[in-house]
């Protein structure tokens, strides 16, 4: 999606030197491929070079948040509890391990049983591409073999699966996967590996209702929490150009007849990105501190059907709220 905005930009750059007039081709993606490969590509992190990453060293910060000590907490509380913890990230190595130890300090890999990157999802789950480790050399070499603490490149889901058969003991053990992505994350680690999922999707918290959750009064105390810690997000995740990610402008607004109360009839559109997280997310939370509020043994309700809200968590988002 960025590189559509970035080739959305160079259009409007050739057509403002021609006088705004419509060319008849566009031969632009040499060019915005060529500039990706070199901001992006994978040598460029160790290298300090590309743009990016020498700003990304530079200034962390900018880019992604530290941790809270409570989100910290709540993770090692869930390996207490015998949870097998795994990161899946399709980052290069040097560069995941420097975000995670950035967001979760020095110790970050204590939170985790495993670390696969360059796992290039979504294909990680739908072939059979093989799992990669380093040598003492710093070479990628082909291994059959996950240990519990290991580093591997790459691999697939199914080996994934009967890895965590092993150290945990049971036949069919149940995956929990947190994403960000519908694409790279939450559709195929649902359609292809069929593990529960949850999406982290911050727009949630731009459209956050005030009203209570069905869940009860906890829910409730939780959501006036998240609303007040959205409202400085909300004017940047909400845009009065495209409209929500939930629904379309409504369609139908006519008064309503022979009603003692005469009000509008509204009937909302709902779009591809709301049907796709009701059909392929478990829940969705605008953030990972949702969870540390819940306690351990909470049982959340679940997306069970399409226009089912009860899997947005705190609330549901304002304008699903019939």
């Amino acid at each position: 999606m960025p590189i559509g905005v970035v080739c959305a930009h160079v259009i409007d750059w050739i057509d403002r030197k021609a006088n705004w007039e419509q060319q008849e081709k566009y031969n632009i993606w040499p060019d915005v491929s060529e500039a990706v490969e070199y901001v992006y590509h994978s040598t460029q992190f160790k290298a300090h070079n590309g743009l990016f990453f020498p700003k990304w060293k530079d200034e962390t910060g900018l880019y992604v948040q530290k941790c809270s000590s409570a989100l910290r907490e709540w993770l090692q509380k869930l390996r207490a509890g015998n949870k097998k913890m795994f990161i899946l990230t399709s980052s290069m190595e040097d560069f995941a391990q420097s975000s995670l130890q950035f967001i979760l300090g020095d110790e970050w890999h204590h939170y985790f049983d495993l670390y696969i990157t360059l796992a290039k999802k979504p294909s990680f789950f739908n072939t059979d591409r093989n799992f990669m480790k380093l040598d003492e050399s710093g070479n990628t070499v082909p291994t059959a073999e996950l240990c519990e603490g290991g580093v591997y490149l790459n691999g697939n889901s199914k080996v994934l699966m009967q890895h965590l058969a092993k150290f945990t003991g049971k036949d069919n053990p149940k995956v929990l996967f947190f994403g960000d992505s519908l694409r790279s994350d939450i559709f195929p680690a649902k359609e292809f590996a069929n593990w529960d999922t949850v999406l982290v999707l911050e727009e949630i918290d731009a459209y956050l209702s005030s009203s209570t959750n069905s869940d009860g009064n906890f829910i409730g105390q939780l959501d006036k929490k998240m609303k007040s810690a959205a409202d400085c997000n909300s004017n940047m995740l909400r845009s009065c150009h495209w409209g929500s990610i939930f629904t379309d402008v409504p369609l139908v607004q006519e008064p309503k007849i022979n009603s003692a109360v005469n009000h509008n009839l509204c009937a909302q559109s709902p779009t591809l990105w709301l049907y796709m997280i009701q059909k392929y997310a478990t829940i969705a939370v605008p953030r990972l501190d949702c969870f540390i509020d819940f306690p351990m043994d909470y049982e959340f309700k679940k997306f069970d059907a399409l226009l089912d809200m009860y899997g947005f968590y705190p609330n549901s988002p304002e304008e699903l709220e019939y």
